[in-house]
């Protein structure tokens, strides 16, 4: 559509031009930006907030001098959207400005002219990146979710205007915004970004020895296994594996990916493909080797390699192996990692698992109820994520299964019927599927 409007021979881009001409120039510069924004969601944070990201310094190639003043200019930025709401432009008022599709195109046309990405493209993608969380401050972690929440909407705005220009800060946006879409359980979204962020990385001429290439074909394979397809995860996991070794042999980039191929491992094993379990086996013990030596034993990434051990040995049907390396990978947590970090719940959560498949409800309820408890904190912005409702429904069983030993029984099966109704459980089965376990404690 933009293409087709360059010369303006509509109606639409002839109204639109006439407004776009009798603005000043900082609120035509903040039109085009918003352009390749989402539609919704504009406001002057969107300028204001970028000199005082963490990536600012290095994103100001991709930022005209004019527009990096206009964005430290607090007055002139909040003059400029009140000017394009003046010229209804935009609408609502705050940072919940909203501007029309079809003029976002218009827009977006009258900055590209004859250029493939437009004249302020890389501003627009350089504002976000500046300020899209990064480094310690993981978009994958809840804690950096409100801000990710805010800033995706308009990544995935600009990725479908095709005006990103292919460089380092675009990479970055693709790559951040793909770790919040996975975390936040949008397996959907998650994998055109993959694909996306693998090309970008391709087209900016990245040596296949640059850890950024295995890091994406890893990103890649994983979205694909969100989504079942089995096949393509385990060839870009592959890939990416086959780089680690090639280029980073034993450090803890390796480490990860040996990581995430046993996992794809187990989902096979769930899949029906049990001779995969001695693989991830294998594989899970070759992270921990490499974790133990780079990160040392009372670590995250040790805790990491812990529990996910410990998930294969329960379902090679060793119980107690499982529990104790569950066990082990939550008592490093507890040290290392700040209150309320959904790998607290976790492991909460499996350490709980264990519990009750042995017998002891007792012991199993409160850590199962700690883990749903940091679910539903951590993971409020997304009250049905897979993490909480697996909590809830190990919790479920739990109670059902104290309340058949007589344990405040009313109180339990009350509790158990308002858990299945806020997660979609139907209680008649919970209440069938609790019989697969038993409380032998007293």
């Amino acid at each position: 559509m933009c293409r087709q409007m360059r010369g303006y021979p509509t109606s639409l881009m002839g109204a639109l031009r006439l407004s776009y001409d009798q603005l000043g120039a900082d609120a035509q510069t903040i039109a085009k930006l918003c352009a390749y924004w989402a539609p919704e969601g504009l406001g002057p944070w969107l300028l204001l907030d970028a000199p005082g990201g963490q990536n600012w310094g290095a994103v100001l190639d991709l930022i005209p001098e004019p527009v990096q003043a206009l964005a430290q200019d607090g007055a002139q930025v909040r003059a400029g959207f009140t000017e394009l709401a003046a010229r209804s432009l935009l609408t609502g008022t705050g940072d919940a400005r909203a501007m029309h599709r079809m003029s976002a195109a218009c827009l977006q046309a009258l900055d590209r002219g004859e250029l493939d990405h437009g004249e302020l493209a890389p501003a627009a993608t350089a504002l976000l990146a500046a300020v899209y969380p990064g480094g310690d401050r993981n978009p994958g972690y809840s804690p950096q979710w409100p801000l990710s929440s805010r800033l995706t909407p308009h990544v995935l705005a600009l990725r479908a205007s095709t005006a990103a220009p292919p460089v380092a800060a675009w990479d970055y946006l693709l790559n951040q915004a793909g770790i919040y879409l996975n975390a936040i359980a949008d397996y959907p979204g998650y994998l055109p970004l993959a694909q996306e962020n693998l090309r970008v990385k391709l087209a900016r001429g990245l040596p296949e020895s640059d850890r950024d290439i295995a890091v994406a074909h890893a990103s890649l394979g994983v979205a694909h296994q969100r989504l079942r397809d089995w096949d393509a995860a385990e060839v870009e996991l592959g890939r990416a594996l086959a780089l680690q070794q090639a280029h980073r042999r034993g450090s803890a980039d390796h480490a990860d990916t040996l990581d995430l191929m046993g996992g794809l491992m187990l989902d096979l094993v769930r899949d029906g493909q049990r001779d995969r379990l001695d693989r991830a086996i294998r594989l899970y013990q070759q992270a921990l080797a490499i974790r133990r030596r780079v990160a040392g034993r009372r670590s995250a990434a040790m805790a990491e390699s812990l529990n996910n051990l410990g998930t294969a040995r329960h379902l090679q049907g060793r119980g107690r192996a499982a529990a104790r390396l569950m066990a082990a990978a939550l008592g490093i947590r507890r040290g290392v990692l700040a209150p309320g970090d959904a790998r607290l719940g976790t492991s909460a959560v499996n350490v709980g698992a264990c519990w009750l498949e042995a017998g002891d409800a007792a012991r199993a309820e409160p850590l199962l109820r700690e883990g749903l408890d940091i679910f539903e904190t951590a993971f409020a912005a997304q009250p049905q994520h897979p993490d909480t409702r697996d909590a809830a429904g190990w919790l479920i069983s739990c109670l059902l299964v104290r309340a058949q030993g007589g344990v405040n029984t009313g109180a339990r099966q009350a509790e158990a019927k308002r858990l299945c109704a806020q997660y979609g459980f139907d209680y008649a089965e919970m209440v069938g599927h609790a019989q697969n376990y038993a409380d032998t404690t007293p």
